[in-house]
């Protein structure tokens, strides 16, 4: 299920909140601690809530400033008001904190909501870091069995993540069927917000696509129409597009809609990857079955695996961006690189004999460029930061490593003019270009592999100088397409062996 949280601060914005996204969502949130302090008036919010038709189920929160919230009374205050409240609206579901446990207050509220028919969320939140035990923390909100545990975590990496879950497994194996809700903060935790399921989370929490404030909130929509979140199980066949960043990806678009369309149980969520000797464990442990690998990893990820269908080829580039991993844990990797990129050029460029080639980077996708030109160009230049390592890939193609250069050298170019120039590195989606002293002709093709922005820095120069511009988007959707069919025909072989 997805909760909408309502985030405005009159009633008025939530009205419109509910408007537009009503058609996503399974209940909804009352931020009062967003709201306006003259909007708070419980039978003022009875009155306008009664004007919702149809209604939907309500989780009432007043949360406090240091569990993230807007609160600015004292604690007597905040009981009094959600006391009220409760009087006024019968919410389905109302957050209290674990630390109020205990106090007579509290305990009296919370007596009061379950004798109006609803559900205490006893909640705690950890707003800077993920606790050594989540287990533990667990097990104390847990105590009371009519409660609803809420742990909030802010996580950081992928240990946090795979403890938060390993907490998550443990109490779905000592409490089958217990209702819970398991929360990751920060980019780190975005898979506990947009496949709840794993986790055995009864719903997850999103906003109004206009009301995105910050990276642990998830518009409704995207959570419906991406990840399903309304239909997903935690026994989907899980995909990923591992990188750093990855915030930027298109691949959970493409891949959701594709699953979507084709009836597949599976999804496919953004992993953010700073350390990729720390993947192969989550891996496991959320039994991932295959992944799209974007800058910086792709070379780690052919150290991982087998190469797949050529071998050869994998192993002269020395990257892939597919890994696909086997019913008994092997990983398989392939690289869909190559054709993805080749396919547009063709097309743009009818013949690439005799073509000079100037490639800028020596990364994962550099290596795949240089292995699809190789044979194709007459004449191919590495141009990067780091010549040692542009040399580096020249000599494992076979090529002579005296056409490595450093970026100022492609800058102060004074040899022959180049044809062609592929931009490889990532530094587009930062809205930068990594030689902006080169001058264009106006006679290049000029082929940039970022697609987000659509038209980066460099290819608006070369655009505005006359070139023929290529950007990424048509690469992507080519191997996108690729890899799509190596997910789909493991999953075949997988389902098929059950």
């Amino acid at each position: 299920m997805i909760c909408l949280s309502l985030t405005g601060d009159t009633l008025a914005s939530w009205s419109e909140e509910l408007e537009r996204n009503r058609p996503w969502v399974s209940l909804v949130e009352f931020r009062v601690d967003l709201l306006r302090p003259a909007e708070r008036n419980p039978e003022q919010l009875r009155r306008w809530w009664r004007g919702i038709a149809p209604p939907l189920p309500v989780v009432l929160t007043i949360r406090r400033s240091r569990d993230g919230g807007h609160w600015e009374g004292d604690e007597a205050q905040r009981a009094f008001l959600l006391e009220a409240l409760v009087d006024a609206l019968h919410p389905d579901y109302v957050e209290i904190d674990l630390d109020r446990r205990g106090a007579a207050t509290w305990d009296a509220l919370a007596m009061r909501v379950r004798a109006a028919g609803g559900t205490v969320l006893r909640s705690h939140c950890e707003p800077r870091e993920t606790p050594e035990s989540p287990s533990r923390i667990m097990a104390r909100l847990a105590a009371e069995p009519r409660e609803i545990p809420r742990l909030v975590v802010r996580m950081h990496s992928l240990d946090d993540l795979g403890a938060f879950l390993a907490a998550a497994d443990e109490f779905s194996l000592r409490m089958p069927g217990r209702r819970a809700l398991w929360i990751g903060m920060g980019d780190a935790g975005l898979l506990t917000r947009v496949f709840p399921a794993r986790l055995g989370s009864s719903w997850t929490y999103g906003v109004d696509g206009e009301r995105v404030r910050a990276s642990c909130q998830e518009p409704v929509r995207k959570l419906h129409e991406v990840y399903r979140g309304g239909e997903a199980q935690r026994d989907w066949h899980l995909f990923a597009v591992l990188g750093n960043p990855v915030a930027h990806s298109r691949s959970p678009e493409y891949h959701n809609s594709r699953f979507l369309a084709d009836r597949r149980r599976a999804i496919y969520i953004p992993l953010r990857v700073s350390d990729f000797s720390r993947f192969p464990a989550l891996a496991e442990q959320l039994n991932l079955r295959g992944a799209s690998v974007t800058v910086p990893h792709k070379e780690s990820a052919l150290k991982l695996a087998s190469p797949g269908n050529d071998a050869a080829l994998l192993r002269r580039v020395g990257a892939a961006n597919t890994l696909l991993r086997g019913a008994d844990g092997t990983w398989r990797a392939e690289n869909t690189d190559i054709p993805g990129f080749l396919d547009p050029l063709e097309e743009r460029m009818t013949s690439l004999e005799g073509v000079r080639t100037a490639v800028i980077g020596a990364g994962g996708t550099a290596r795949s460029v240089v292995a699809a030109l190789r044979e194709r160009t007459s004449e191919l230049h590495i141009f990067n930061r780091t010549v040692a390592r542009a040399a580096g890939i020249l000599e494992e193609m076979e090529l002579p490593p005296s056409r490595a250069y450093s970026l100022a050298d492609l800058e102060s170019w004074q040899g022959a003019p180049f044809d062609l120039v592929v931009q490889t590195t990532s530094v587009g989606m930062q809205e930068d270009d990594p030689v902006p002293g080169y001058s264009f002709r106006g006679t290049e093709t000029v082929y940039d592999i970022i697609y987000t922005p659509p038209e980066t820095p460099l290819l608006a120069r070369a655009r505005a100088a006359g070139c023929r511009t290529i950007n990424g988007q048509a690469m992507f959707e080519r191997q996108a397409e690729l890899q799509y069919s190596l997910f789909t025909g493991l999953i075949d072989v997988l389902e098929a062996s059950r």
